[in-house]
């Protein structure tokens, strides 16, 4: 069982891993999907300056999030890479 972690640590997420928190685990999961559909969307022409901008930031956050709770950020992310790989090819 991983060490308990003060509140503040948690609400951080120093220290922390994606099975210790309940729901993590699915969050993180729904994320990725949701970092692979706005990369997807930002390749697509007429996209307005606004609708640009609020996929960057939706995907900012969502791997900031990732990063804070994930035990290995950059296997998520090559997670992320294979995933969007495999949108393309269909």
């Amino acid at each position: 069982m991983p060490p308990r972690y003060s509140a503040d640590a948690a609400r951080c997420g120093w220290g922390t891993s994606v099975s210790y928190f309940p729901g993590s685990e699915f969050l993180v999961a729904l994320w990725r999907r949701d970092i692979v559909k706005a990369r997807i969307e930002l390749v697509a022409d007429g996209l307005s300056s606004q609708r640009r901008d609020a996929l960057w930031w939706a995907i900012d956050c969502r791997e900031w999030f990732i990063r804070m709770v994930a035990d290995d950020f950059h296997a998520e992310m090559e997670t992320i890479d294979r995933m969007l790989e495999t949108e393309l090819r269909r």
